[in-house]
């Protein structure tokens, strides 16, 4: 938590940007529980579905630290995955990589890992949950 806010005081203070490369070029994202896939409808909303939907995974690395940011793209809508700027809620909208698209991975195993929303609880990073009868994917609250 202290190092993703270093992290954003530093690349706000920065006249350039940091560059993205691409990662992997088709992911799925699946919820372990219920067996269906991440997507993103015409509209930005984020479901779940039961056929796998690819995402583009870029990485920005910081040039304070050896963090590193990850940002999913849609590929069908090439929108970025991350948080909504109006209402905070999970969106699959934007049409940039930017702070509220920035995601982080629990561990480097990528068969199973959970994702971390960096912007979500004010900075303090949440992780993607299921609402309680596993249809909607959702913003963990109270941060990590």
């Amino acid at each position: 938590m202290v190092t993703r806010r270093a992290d954003r005081m530093v690349a706000k203070t920065k006249w350039f940007s940091s560059k993205k490369t691409l990662r992997a070029a088709q992911v799925t994202i699946q919820s372990l529980s219920t067996g269906k896939y991440l997507s993103a409808t015409n509209k930005g909303y984020v479901v779940l579905v039961n056929r796998p939907a690819t995402f583009a995974v870029w990485e920005r690395k910081s040039s304070s630290t050896s963090s590193q940011l990850l940002g999913l793209l849609h590929q069908a809508s090439q929108k970025w995955a991350g948080q909504s700027y109006m209402t905070g809620n999970l969106a699959c909208s934007a049409s940039s990589f930017g702070q509220r698209e920035e995601w982080q991975t629990e561990t480097e195993n990528w068969q199973v890992t959970r994702l971390l929303l960096a912007s979500a609880g004010w900075g303090q990073g949440a992780y993607l949950k299921l609402s309680r009868d596993g249809t909607q994917v959702q913003i963990g609250t109270g941060g990590v």
